[in-house]
């Protein structure tokens, strides 16, 4: 059995652009710095690009717009994301495949 993890979200995007409406939220860092320390087969995160209304609460920077979807900036955040998480797999887990296990357009659904 192979162990995935440590599946983490947002931290390169879409907690930077909650404008302080993060509420405390465990970093992966933390996580893979702890002791004793996880160890797993396969690195694993997760991508959204936005997050749906649904979660409006979380502030109008990680909402997007029809017109926006297919900006730079948008599109970008895919590679923003993977550098992000590559850069701790590397770190924690060298050597490790690096894999995306969930991924959608907005988190929170209803998009």
């Amino acid at each position: 059995m192979g162990i995935v993890g440590p599946a983490s979200v947002g931290e390169a995007v879409l907690l930077p652009a909650m404008s302080g409406k993060a509420r405390s939220v465990l970093k992966t860092e933390d996580l893979l710095s702890a002791s004793p320390r996880p160890v797993f087969d396969v690195f694993s995160y997760y991508f959204y690009g936005a997050a749906s209304i649904r979660c409006a609460t979380m502030g109008s920077g990680v909402q997007t717009t029809a017109e926006a979807a297919l900006s730079e900036d948008w599109l970008s955040r895919a590679d923003r994301s993977y550098a992000f998480y590559a850069g701790l797999r590397d770190r924690f887990e060298p050597g490790k495949p690096i894999w995306i296990t969930e991924i959608a357009d907005a988190a929170c659904g209803g998009d």
